[in-house]
């Protein structure tokens, strides 16, 4: 896959409006997807899943791509069926956060570009291990966000959480973000 390729996928979902939302987890734990200190961020270790209301799915994770070989960018796919056997799925429709989205229109999708130099440096062991000297390439895919008609935004982030509150880019993990708007219409 190329740049010009991730960014036409999410060029796709402009126009479309949400009908359904599911979160993936590896493994067949129970899911908590909501930080208690964050009431506006979900984590979520494998992927969303965007149904809109045209039938299509849209699959979000983290992936290696662009062959980083140092951390992991998001990633966006158009998908037919939802592979069960890569953990549980948790249906999320219901949740306030996304209930305010469903049926908005998405105005705009953008896939966030972010130095890996800058991504490092928040790791020093990471940092140290690979040889930021030894770098594949400069940028890579740290999120995607998605803006509705009515101003409400979520941002996929190919990050997460750390125990003392700080957001560690780079990883296999998602953070998904509400803005503000969305929040308040609940």
């Amino acid at each position: 896959m190329s740049e010009l390729d991730l960014e036409k996928r999410a060029r796709q979902l402009v126009g479309q409006s949400l009908s359904a939302v599911h979160y993936q987890k590896a493994g067949w734990a129970e899911p908590t997807w909501e930080i208690a200190s964050h009431p506006d961020l979900h984590t979520v270790d494998l992927s969303v899943t965007l149904e809109t209301a045209k039938g299509d799915r849209h699959w979000i994770s983290w992936a290696d791509e662009f062959n980083l070989h140092h951390g992991f960018g998001v990633t966006l796919k158009p998908i037919k069926v939802v592979d069960r056997d890569r953990g549980m799925i948790t249906e999320m429709t219901g949740d306030p956060h996304w209930q305010n989205l469903l049926g908005q229109p998405i105005t705009a999708a953008l896939i966030h570009w972010e130095r890996i130099r800058e991504a490092l440096r928040i790791s020093l062991s990471l940092g140290v291990s690979i040889c930021a000297d030894y770098l594949r390439r400069l940028d890579y895919p740290q999120a995607l966000e998605l803006v509705f008609a009515d101003g409400g935004r979520v941002r996929f982030d190919a990050s997460r959480m750390e125990p003392n509150g700080k957001k560690l880019p780079f990883t296999n993990n998602l953070l998904v973000s509400f803005s503000p708007v969305s929040r308040d219409r609940r």
